[in-house]
Formats: structure tokens, sequence, C-alpha cells
């Protein structure tokens, strides 16, 4: 039984069938290559046989260590999360992405209609979970997404007609080789010292001084007698 009868449930018929058994073999290709039934057979086969073995040697060839999922993603409670996490990245509009995703993950039942499934959606959405499962999802598709941007960006750069050629160089050179821009700012206090503020200041230089054993000596005091002369006066 051939892969696509399988698939379809159906026992296969054998290729030639279709062909009378006293025919030649010439003409017997003919009356193949006339049955849609048969042609199709035989072209989606070899096809289906081939994406299967590559797809098993693509497997085959994985790393044993290589996970799943990311921890975000792992730490949901059940598949159906995960499912509409990755859905919510799948969505064919903006509107409606939230119902959509959580009908395609499988919440709801048959009957289910759009409201119930945005209370179901509004819920998970504001989940702190999904949320950084969403974050860690964006992340990896983002990574993804970088070698198709740069070649993308390579092609642009390699079109000098382009109307976006050198916005293109712009992008590349802003990102290899940054321009730098120096500021210089000087701060400049013209203001007078206040009598409070010096009084603050030597007292606190005071109380500094004598923590650390530093006491000023105190100056001998000096009698004397004195005359006061004023001018034009003898002296």
């Amino acid at each position: 039984m051939s892969a696509v009868a399988k698939l379809l449930g159906r026992k296969a018929e054998p290729a030639t069938a279709a062909a009378p058994a006293t025919l030649p073999p010439a003409a017997a290709r003919v009356a193949t290559d006339r049955d849609p039934d048969t042609r199709e057979k035989r072209i989606t086969e070899p096809q289906a046989s081939a994406e299967a073995a590559s797809k098993n040697e693509a497997v085959e060839n994985l790393p044993a260590d290589v996970p799943a999922w990311g921890p975000k993603m792992a730490a949901l409670a059940n598949d159906r999360q995960r499912r509409f996490v990755c859905f919510l990245f799948e969505a064919p509009k903006q509107n409606g992405r939230l119902i959509w995703a959580a009908r395609m993950a499988g919440y709801g039942t048959e009957t289910s209609n759009n409201k119930t499934l945005s209370v179901i959606a509004s819920r998970l959405n504001l989940d702190d979970r999904i949320q950084v499962a969403v974050q860690e999802e964006a992340l990896k598709r983002r990574t993804i997404l970088a070698p198709g941007a740069l070649a993308a960006l390579e092609r642009l750069i390699d079109q000098p007609k382009h109307k976006d050629h050198a916005r293109g160089i712009a992008m590349v050179l802003d990102r290899t080789d940054p321009v730098q821009t120096t500021h210089t700012v000087r701060v400049e206090d013209t203001r007078a010292p206040s009598i409070e503020a010096t009084e603050k200041v030597l007292k606190r230089i005071d109380d500094l001084a004598r923590r650390a054993g530093l006491v000023p000596r105190q100056l001998p005091v000096i009698d004397g007698e004195f005359q006061v002369v004023r001018d034009g006066a003898a002296q």
C-alpha cells in the first residue's frame, strides 16, 4: 500500500490497472498517462517517499540535546497553552487574533462562539507565564529572521538604481561605524557665599578637627594701651 493510499484510507491499485493486459508496452504507457488517477500515483508516490526520507534524515541528524521548547515555553501548564503562543504568531489578521489563536489551540468546543473564546483568550493573554513565553518565542523568531533580513539588505545594496539604495547603505554604516558625538558641559556657580553658609562650614570644620584631635591652639591675649590718631592730628 502506497503512502498516499494510506493517508487517504483506501487500497492502492496497481499502476497499470487502467491499461488492458493485451496492449503492447508503448500503448500501455500511453493509456497509463491518460489515466489521471494512475498518473497522480506515479508522480506523488516518489515525491512523498523523497520528502519522508528527507524529513527522517533531518530528524536523525539533529543533536540529541536540542530542546523542543525554550525554558519559558516548557514552563507552561500544557500543550494547549504552547499552541496558543505559537498560533499568536500565525494569525492571518490582526483583528480577532486572540480568538483565532485560542480556537486553533483547541480551546472551547464546536459550539463555542466568539464571545466565549474571547473570554478564554483574554484570560490566557493576561497570564504572566504566557506573556514571558511570547517574549521568548518572539526573540527566537527574530533571531531566525535575521539571516533573511541581512540577505535582503545585501540585495538592496547591490542595486544602485533602487530608490532606497542610499538608505540601505546608511543603515549599515550607522550600525558598523556609528557617528560619535561629544558634549562638554561646564557648570559655573557665581553666587556669593552667604554668612549663614560660611558659619555652617566653619562649624563643620571645627567639629571634624575636634574629632580628629586637631584642636586649634589658642592664641595668647596681648594687653596694651592704644591711642586713636585722627587725620591731620599731631603725633
